[in-house]
């Protein structure tokens, strides 16, 4: 049975912000940060219709960023506050400051009228899926407004974790289980019911028809791009060959790589013109012409 990572763009917003799951986005938060979320209102809950129409209307989002986000209004122990969580797969540049902007930026979204009493808590779980702390194996960070002097937090609190499940050291068994979980472990049995439920949704054969449809064309554009970007880091060794390997066969080689990495791409157009993506978004997609994608098209009709 085939079987889909849990940091598939679908996936992650599937197990966190369906409707009636919220259990699994809580259990995260509780675990990771601490919190004791009473209730939460996801400003853009998941199904597969709003997913697809996702897709369609913002153009790269969906495809090119590794970043997933999750945005939500919170209550703790009747206290409103908002709550952010991003799933950063690939080491980013200036993701330090990335994962700031986003708090930070629903904070201030908040002031209403005039009235700084409308600010609210902001609370923030990063999932990074690359060591982004090097100094040790602890697999959890977590940043606040902090008086040093005298032990004491800032009366409105600003929290911002780091998870990054591909390290070792955790503090908590709950902890482990989430990292098994972002790594597409089994799950123990000893996890928590809302581990379970979340990997459970989001197994391949509990998916949707159009919802394998979408994870299967979200895999194929990700293996177009790691081919594209193996290529390249191919082309920049290609000097290091020994001289006396023959220009025929070097040129032969280079040519199988484009043709194969070709083959791919028209692939992954066909699966997008399925779902009615437009030619325009296509071709930024894929930094080409609208002409060009259309040429990919006609020349894979003949094949």
């Amino acid at each position: 049975m085939k079987k889909i990572s849990r940091t598939n763009d679908l996936a992650f917003k599937k197990a966190f912000t369906s409707e009636g799951n919220a259990e699994s986005i809580i259990g995260l938060a509780k675990d990771v940060l601490g919190l004791d979320i009473k209730e939460i209102l996801f400003k853009q809950p998941y199904s597969i219709e709003s997913y697809i129409k996702l897709v369609n209307e913002n153009k790269l989002a969906a495809f090119q960023q590794t970043i997933k986000d999750i945005s939500a209004n919170i209550i703790l122990d009747n206290r409103n506050a908002n709550f952010v969580s991003e799933l950063q797969v690939r080491e980013s540049k200036n993701f330090y400051e990335r994962s700031l902007f986003y708090p930070f930026e629903t904070y201030v979204d908040n002031y209403k009228d005039g009235k700084y009493g409308s600010l609210k808590p902001i609370y923030s779980i990063n999932i990074i899926g690359y060591p982004m702390f090097m100094e040790d194996l602890d697999g959890l960070r977590i940043f606040e407004m902090w008086d040093r002097y005298h032990a004491k937090g800032f009366p409105i609190e600003c929290k911002v974790g780091y998870f990054e499940y591909k390290k070792t050291n955790f503090f908590t068994d709950n902890q482990g289980y989430w990292r098994d979980y972002f790594l597409d472990k089994e799950i123990s049995d000893n996890a928590p019911e809302y581990i379970k439920r979340a990997a459970e949704i989001v197994d391949y054969a509990n998916l949707e028809k159009e919802e394998k449809e979408m994870v299967d064309l979200l895999e194929k554009f990700e293996a177009d791009r790691n081919a594209r970007e193996e290529w390249v880091k191919d082309e920049a060794t290609k000097e290091g060959f020994e001289v006396g390997v023959k220009e025929g066969k070097i040129v032969g080689i280079k040519e199988g790589i484009k043709e194969g990495i070709k083959e791919g791409i028209k692939e992954g157009i066909k699966g997008m013109i399925k779902f009615n993506i437009p030619l325009e978004n296509i071709a930024s997609i894929y930094n080409m012409t609208v002409a060009q994608v259309n040429e990919l098209l006609i020349d894979s009709s003949h094949s």
